[in-house]
């Protein structure tokens, strides 16, 4: 092969050459007259050349010598190619254009001795800005500078597809690791959202739980109202029924007798039929009154329990009035609760979330209040409009109020101010989730200056169907 710094081929003429793997370019010289090829050796073919670009060297005397070597494989990658070989302008040019039809990269440059324009020469080659062109005869310092300059920019190209296929292999691997890792951060954030709907039923049953004792005395209240109305309609019935019998019997009598009318009357006077008769009408209206008061605690308890997560069309006013029905038990002797409810247009909401935001923030406010520890009740004041596209809910206590180092942690997981075992800190972090993840609202408080907590809550009245 050839020495470190470039030499002639020791192969038998004729030999294949590929690209080597020493750094050596493949460069062809193919002129028909001996003494240029030998200009060839002795510059670039012999061990001790002073060129900085080893070569290996092959040369060739005629086309046909050429394409023997190319059908056994040869691949050049520089070529001196006469354009008068064989004394024909035709074919040299022949050959250049079809070893750059064979190899698009080849470097070529074009020799003649002769007056041939380039302008001509560029017409039929192509205006192809890498054809070099070389006058004879051959100055040895432009052979070494035109070599070595085709070396090096081979080499550049080579350094630049290692480059781009290093670059392509790690952007490959990058791809396969973001794409690992967005696998994992998709499987994270799918493991946080469920963790974060366990804990909303969490909590959810957590407050079910701690209003059941008052829910039950809800409950019971209008229940033992309705039973004792139906307690006295039963006994009134059975009276009125007991003197309508008789009194048929009376009217269906052949020949009634005065002892039968003095009896009818005796009757009447012991079961106070006049009695009975002015309050059946009330007993029935409290009766029905119990039963609507059951009907609405139940349709609260059934709104706040509601475990979808689809998005339907609600009043807002509705769930404030629900909320506060659930949250009687913690606000009596506590707070009065006042209502100032403007005409709202139904929005999209996941209603028991909804619910459980407004009843979670009417609880804090009475618990804000008992931690005064006043004689008289408090104040809680619930106020809706419509502000533009959003509604507003405001929920205003007259309590203890929020301190200033508490103000922005008030939002924040497991943060309470109450006493151990009456807060766990997710109520306010997990309505602010609700709010702002699940509906797109807002959720923020201000202090008011009297005394007390404002709580804001915005939601968008046009929103989507989907899931909260």
């Amino acid at each position: 092969m050839s020495s470190q710094q470039g030499s002639a081929s020791r192969e038998p003429p004729g030999t294949p050459t590929h690209s080597p793997s020493n750094g050596h370019k493949v460069l062809i010289v193919v002129d028909d007259e001996p003494g240029i090829l030998e200009v060839f050796r002795r510059l670039l073919g012999r061990p001790e050349s002073t060129v900085d670009y080893p070569v290996d060297l092959n040369t060739f005397s005629s086309a046909q010598a050429l394409d023997s070597w190319l059908d056994k494989g040869g691949i050049p990658e520089i070529g001196f190619i006469d354009l008068n070989l064989g004394r024909s302008e035709q074919d040299g040019l022949q050959v250049a254009l079809e070893l750059r039809r064979r190899f698009p990269l080849l470097q070529i440059v074009l020799c003649t001795g002769t007056a041939v324009g380039f302008k001509d020469l560029r017409t039929v080659m192509g205006s192809r800005p890498d054809y070099l062109f070389l006058k004879k005869p051959f100055d040895p310092t432009e052979i070494t500078l035109i070599t070595a300059h085709l070396h090096e920019k081979l080499s550049a190209r080579e350094s630049l597809e290692q480059l781009l296929h290093s670059l392509e292999a790690k952007v490959e691997d990058r791809t396969r690791e973001l794409a690992t890792t967005l696998d994992e951060l998709r499987a994270e954030v799918r493991r946080r959202e469920d963790a974060e709907i366990e804990l909303r039923h969490a909590q959810k049953m957590d407050a079910i739980a701690r209003m059941a004792s008052g829910v039950a005395h809800e409950l019971n209240t209008p229940i033992q109202f309705v039973g004792d109305n139906l307690a006295f309609l039963d006994g009134a019935v059975r009276d009125l029924s007991e003197i309508g019998q008789r009194y048929r019997a009376y009217v269906h009598a052949d020949t009634p007798t005065r002892d039968d009318r003095v009896s009818l009357a005796a009757l009447e006077q012991e079961l106070d039929t006049a009695f009975l008769f002015s309050n059946i009408p009330g007993a029935l209206a409290h009766a029905k009154s119990g039963v609507e008061r059951v009907a609405e605690i139940v349709k609260a308890m059934k709104g706040f329990c509601g475990d979808h997560l689809d998005k339907s069309l609600i009043s807002i006013n509705d769930c404030i009035r629900d909320a506060i029905v659930l949250a009687q038990p913690e606000c009596r002797d506590i707070a009065n609760i006042s209502l100032d409810l403007q005409e709202l247009p139904e929005i999209l909401c996941v209603d028991g979330d909804i619910n459980q935001v407004l009843l979670n923030l009417i609880v804090n406010a009475a618990h804000a209040i008992a931690a005064m520890k006043r004689t008289l009740p408090g104040s809680i004041q619930i106020r809706s409009r419509l502000e533009g596209e959003r509604i507003l809910v405001e929920v205003e206590d007259d309590g203890c109020g929020i301190a200033d180092g508490d103000a922005n942690r008030v939002f924040d997981p497991f943060f309470t101010t109450k006493a151990p075992g009456q807060g766990t800190g997710q109520g306010l972090s997990l309505c602010r989730s609700i709010v702002v993840k699940g509906h797109g609202g807002t959720l923020t408080h201000r202090p008011e200056p009297t005394g007390g907590t404002i709580f804001s809550l915005r939601l968008p009245v046009h929103g989507s169907l989907t899931s909260g």
